[in-house]
């Protein structure tokens, strides 16, 4: 088959759709994927390492200058739906036309469509041109159940309702209808195709097949899902391919002491408008927490500095087994490479589905209650650290699960679904 795949977004949301795309390529099937990167990362090596076609589209960003400059809109204090539409309206709707674009060209050349969950375009031009679409959503966020209310309502899971949770994902279907739908319809007419009823059960999910790239042990479906809606594991890079280098001396200061706390924000860093503050902020809280410590900052050279080193990049799996614990943003890909390394996570969420992700890591038992980075500070962050390193606790049930994360295997699985539904 050919098969044409739309990713938007961080390193996160798309190093997980190049993955599968190298899954199909190895059966096969000829892959091109148009990226729309946010924070201006090329993925040319890792693409050709996997095999895929790879369209860079352009960046919102160009600069870290541009990035950073957002950051107060983005993640700032105040109502998280506030500040997803936010980073909608300045990541995804301003990139509307040339992600059309783009989709419009997938739609004609190939058999099959799959889309990142955010790839409105590409719905609409799937249903221009009779093409199966396929989505791809990095948690069970947008997905309706009687079992738990929807995220920005999440305080409504204590009262186990299960009639009051439906009834939250009937309102929040509605006010996303506002908030969304209409600038999704607004193309699709423009497209000359039907408008979608449904922000969830059409605009993000795709009725045909709808994979979530998490492990089970995290989201476990649930008896009431809508049969399209597939757990299959997080979609992870094989180590084999990665266009990660592992910086010299990393290794030789990991064994030059205890076990260090690997601190990074991830692609969270990129926004940071005070990169300077943000290293001194880690150092202080690993000093406070009487610990050594990895600090990972963006365009950093690796050097080593008494208890801390600072680099500006790291293969995480080839670290974070020989780490005490990890202290991170909360994206859905250093959650889930965490996991399979079996490190307690510390996470300070930044926006998006981080907060989330924290909530889920705490509630099985693999890291304390979360943070928010809005107003964090170092003796805050330091009480974290040392609530998990001297528990034992912690390490057992992050080294248990990475045990059952081993056994999934997440494109393997995905890639088996959409042969079986669209060869």
């Amino acid at each position: 088959m050919k098969i044409g795949i739309q990713a938007w977004g961080s390193a996160g949301d798309v190093r997980p759709l190049l993955a599968l795309g190298g899954e199909l390529a190895a059966r096969g099937h000829s892959v091109t994927l148009a990226v729309t990167p946010v924070d201006n990362r090329d993925y040319a090596v890792l693409a050709n390492n996997l095999g895929v076609e790879l369209r860079m589209l352009r960046s919102p960003f160009p600069t870290r200058a541009g990035l950073a400059a957002v950051a107060p809109a983005v993640m700032g204090r105040g109502l998280q739906v506030r500040q997803f539409m936010a980073s909608l309206e300045l990541m995804l709707f301003s990139m509307e036309r040339d992600m059309t674009d783009a989709a419009l060209r997938l739609a004609r050349e190939n058999d099959v469509l799959i889309g990142h969950t955010l790839a409105y375009p590409l719905n609409a031009a799937a249903a221009k041109f009779s093409k199966p679409y396929i989505t791809q959503a990095l948690s069970a966020l947008a997905v309706p159940s009687g079992e738990y209310p929807p995220d920005h309502l999440y305080p409504l899971a204590f009262l186990k309702n299960s009639r009051l949770n439906r009834a939250a994902w009937r309102f929040t279907d509605l006010t996303a209808g506002l908030l969304f739908l209409r600038r999704m319809n607004r193309l699709r007419a423009e497209l000359g195709v039907a408008p979608v009823k449904s922000f969830l059960d059409e605009g993000v999910a795709s009725p045909l097949l709808n994979l979530i790239s998490a492990s089970v042990a995290l989201c476990p479906p649930r008896p009431d899902w809508a049969g399209r809606n597939e757990v299959c594991g997080f979609f992870e890079v094989p180590a084999a391919r990665t266009d990660l280098p592992q910086e010299p001396g990393i290794s030789e200061f990991i064994a030059s002491g205890s076990p260090p706390v690997f601190m990074g924000f991830g692609s969270m860093s990129d926004f940071d408008p005070e990169p300077a503050a943000l290293e001194t902020l880690f150092e202080t809280a690993a000093r406070l927490a009487g610990t050594r410590a990895i600090i990972q900052l963006p365009g950093r050279p690796t050097e080593a500095r008494g208890a801390v080193l600072v680099t500006g990049s790291a293969e995480h799996r080839a670290i974070l087994p020989r780490c005490s614990a990890i202290v991170h943003h909360g994206g859905a890909g250093t959650t889930h490479t965490a996991l399979l390394c079996g490190t307690p996570q510390i996470i300070v969420s930044h926006l998006a589905d981080q907060p989330y992700w924290g909530r889920i890591i705490s509630a099985h038992g693999l890291g304390p209650a979360h943070l928010a980075r809005a107003g964090l500070t170092a003796p805050e962050l330091a009480r974290r650290i040392k609530l998990v390193l001297p528990d034992d606790g912690y390490k057992r049930r992050a080294q248990a699960a990475a045990r059952f994360v081993k056994t999934e295997h997440g494109t393997a699985l995905a890639a088996d679904l959409i042969e079986r539904t669209c060869g």
